[in-house]
Formats: C-alpha cells, structure tokens, sequence
C-alpha cells in the first residue's frame, strides 16, 4: 500500500473506530442483531463517505444523510448486507477541496459557505485532537465570542448555525457523541460552520447577558412545556397562518420574521435549571412529550387521518440526542443548549401552520398498532381460531422490521427515537398529576402509548414494506389555512 493512502487509512480508522455506547436511561441501548459482521461493514461505509462525499449532496445544500441512515439502522440491529444497502441508496455529492486552508485567523471569515466544508473538517480533526470536544463545543459554538462578540454588535451565531436547517449539524455531532464517533464530530462541527443561520433571533443576545444565571428567578422552576403550548394554542396571532404557495418554502421565513417576537417570547417562559441533574431529566423529558404531540398528534385529524410532517419528524428524530450532550456541556452552555432547542422547536410548530393538538380525541380513537400476522401455528397463546392469525405479540416487532428495509433515509432515526422513548416513558399511566395539572386540553389523557401509536401511524404512511405494501413519502403541505 502506497505511504499516502497508507497514512488515509490510518487516519479514517482513527476518525471512525468500533462504535461504544454511553450508557444511560436516556440514551438508546442497540437492538439485538449488532455484530461483528454489521460493525465492520458500518465503519467501512462511514470511512467511505467522510473520504469520498460533500455533506450537502447537492448545490442546494441537501443534507448527506447516509451516516445517519446507517448508524440508526445498524444501532436497530440490521445486517451488513442491509447497513450497505442503506449506504449505496443514498444520492451523494463529491467531496472537493476548499479554496483555501482555515485557521484561528479566518474562522469566522468563511462561515456559511459550503465550499469550505473540507477545510473546515481539517480545522476540527485538529482541534478535536489538541483540546477534546467539550472543550471544542464551549470555545467555537457557546462562548459569547462566538456568537456575540464587540458586546452583541456583531454577529457569528454559532449556536443557531448548530440548530440551523431542522437542527442538522446538532444531529450528527450528536451520533459522534453517543457513538463515540470523532469523524462524525468532525463532519457535524463542519456542518453546523457552513450552515446558514437562518433564524437569528431564535438564540438573542440575552442569553449571554453577563452575569445570567443558570437558574432563573422569574420562573422559580420553569413553566411546563404544556402550558406554553396551551397558551400558543389560542393565540389569535397564529390562527390563520395562510401559505400563497404551497410549492414554495418562502413560508417558513415569512411565519418568522412575522411571529419571532411572540414565539421567543414564548419560549422564555421555559426555564432549565442545570444546576439541578433533576430538573434537567425533567426538561428533557418534557421536550420529549413537546416534539412527539407536534408530530404525531399534530399531523393527525379525526376525519382526515395521519399526515407524517417531514418537519415535525425532524423534531422527534433530533431530540433523541439531546441527552447526549448532558455530559459534554457547562451548565451554563446547557442551559443555552435546551432552551434553544426549545424556542426552534416552538417556532416549527408555527412555522409549519400551528395544527391544533387533539389529544382527547386521539386517545380516544382506536390506532391500529401493528397488522395481523397470518400462518400462525394452532399452538400460538394468541391464536384466533376463527380467522387462523395472531396479533403480533410485540408491535414493534414489525414495525422495525419494515423499519430496517425501508428505502427511505429518515424512517430509521423516526423509529429508533420513538422506540427508546417507549422504553423510558411507555409505563406511564394517564391522569398524572404533573400532565393534569397543566392548561394543556386533553393532557389528562396522554399515557405512554403515544409513542407506538405514532409509530404505527408512521409505518402505514409511510409504507409497511416487509408487508407487501408499496413505500410513500413523508408530507410537506404543511398546516396552513387556505386563503
């Protein structure tokens, strides 16, 4: 082997070894079916595409999801035969070298421009290398240096370029972080450099006020998530959200810069004390509950059935990282983290058109969990002798399994974060006092079901494939009034 390629493959085995998983409640555990086969197939696959591929697949800045696509599936136990067949259906950009190196000197000179990703990615391999990522993570995306520095008369936003574009670069530091992954801290970090920072006000100079506390004072403990939504709900100022064309996504940045004073102010009513391991559990979880009634109970209607938002679905699949960045953070960069994720997560919900959350009578009608599954021996313990079939014993079950096979590079990270968050939460019973109490309509009724009940309705929008039905596609209408 030539010394040069020699030195690539040395390099690529370092940025991309054996993934190790922290071990936490709130951080996935791998499904069975991880082998030695399948990891050395996903090492190859994710060696392969830092080398060879841009982040953005395409001029318009499409995101390069194969490491994602790859990681969920293989983290759900699929084989190496499926983890590279995942891999080859992913459409791909080449990687190219960037104009010029960068340094401390011009960091901050090429932000937003994705022809600089690749020097960009050489910056970070050597920052990683010399200071670590937490370290990393405080200087270039939490100090007030870079994102405000001249005392807010300049701008850099690095933490919003983090939770830019439906938090992309927040995900893929986010699997280098729970996999123990430095080449996808590397390309996540670059990634979140190149992005655009759309939503400016979303992460405000206040939140590097000297002196802010990590605890407030105003909100003594935060207020629920469900009594912001409550409030959200009946404000007249989102109630007609009307999108003049539905081909384009121009109405994403008009329900900005039209509803961004009253969303963040919104979203300051959320408090996390992160001096408190607590009340950050309890934060986290209610983010958790926030993004899944969004999406699940958001794109579902009485009359009209279950629209799966390809939005909506990128706030449970990147909440699902979240927890793993508890320990790599300052309480005081935590704070800023969650409380962001927050404020974006709330302006999706109106960015999107606000649909109202019917939770009562969600929970009140009968959401099919899994099909039934046919040629059942007699002996089955649920063997129904009048139709000769058997409800499947666990609803997951297939539901992954269709999961795993899908051609589509999202379903992975919707199921694998939906299935954890049954594990964790799925005992809850309805009626507790904590969901109760809050002004949320219908919060009484929620129970830990919501979590398979949005999977199942997720599975047959979008295709039961190792059924036999033809696979769809995630909705992107939105949720608008019509003029």
């Amino acid at each position: 082997m030539a010394p040069a390629r020699a030195a690539l493959t040395a390099l690529s085995q370092r940025l991309f070894p054996a993934p190790s998983v922290f071990r936490s409640k709130l951080s996935p555990s791998l499904w069975a079916g991880v082998t030695s086969d399948s990891t050395k197939t996903l090492q190859r696959v994710l060696q392969d595409n830092h080398n060879k591929w841009h982040v953005y697949f395409n001029e318009e800045g499409f995101h390069n999801h194969a490491s994602h696509h790859v990681l969920a599936t293989w983290a759900l136990g699929a084989n190496a035969q499926l983890i590279q067949a995942a891999y080859k259906s992913n459409e791909q950009r080449e990687a190219f070298k960037s104009p010029e190196p960068i340094t401390k000197d011009n960091f901050y000179a090429h932000l937003g421009d994705d022809k600089y990703y690749n020097s960009y990615m050489e910056f970070f391999r050597r920052a990683l290398e010399q200071q670590g990522i937490s370290s990393v993570l405080e200087e270039y995306f939490f100090a007030q240096e870079a994102n405000f520095p001249n005392d807010g008369h300049d701008s850099r936003l690095m933490l919003n370029r983090l939770m830019d574009s439906l938090y992309h670069p927040m995900i893929h530091i986010g699997y280098g972080l729970e996999f123990g992954l430095p080449g996808m801290l590397v390309e996540g970090l670059a990634q979140a450099a190149i992005h655009q920072a759309l939503w400016p006000a979303m992460t405000p100079p206040s939140l590097w006020a000297e002196g802010s506390p990590v605890k407030s004072s105003e909100y003594s403990s935060g207020q629920h998530i469900f009594d912001i939504l409550a409030d959200m709900a009946i404000d007249s100022n989102f109630a007609r959200i009307v999108n003049p064309d539905p081909e384009s996504m121009a109405i994403l940045y008009h329900t900005y810069f039209d509803h961004q004073v009253a969303v963040l102010a919104y979203a300051k009513r959320w408090v996390v004390d992160t001096a408190s391991t607590a009340d950050v559990q309890k934060k986290l979880e209610e983010l958790v509950w926030l993004v899944t009634l969004i999406y699940g109970v958001g794109g579902w209607k009485r009359d009209a059935g279950f629209e799966a938002d390809f939005f909506y679905m990128h706030l449970v699949t990147s909440s699902l990282f979240l927890s793993s960045y508890v320990n790599h953070l300052s309480a005081a960069s935590l704070k800023k983290l969650l409380e962001s994720y927050c404020t974006f997560a709330l302006m999706w919900w109106v960015a999107r058109g606000r649909p109202p959350l019917d939770i009562a009578g969600f929970f009140a009608t009968d959401i099919p969990t899994s099909s039934q599954m046919s040629a059942v021996s007699s002996d089955a313990l649920t063997f129904d002798a009048a139709t000769s079939t058997a409800a499947p014993p666990n609803p997951w079950l297939p539901i992954i399994n269709s999961t795993l096979i899908h051609p589509d590079n999202h379903i992975a990270k919707l199921q694998r974060a939906l299935a954890h968050y049954s594990t964790v939460y799925g005992e809850r019973a309805a009626g507790q006092e904590d969901f109760a109490r809050t002004k949320l309509i219908g919060a009484e009724k929620l129970d830990g079901s919501l979590f398979i009940r949005v999977a199942a309705l997720s599975a047959e929008k979008l295709g039961r494939v190792a059924e036999g039905e033809k696979a769809s596609d995630w909705y992107r209408d939105g949720f608008y009034h019509t003029a």
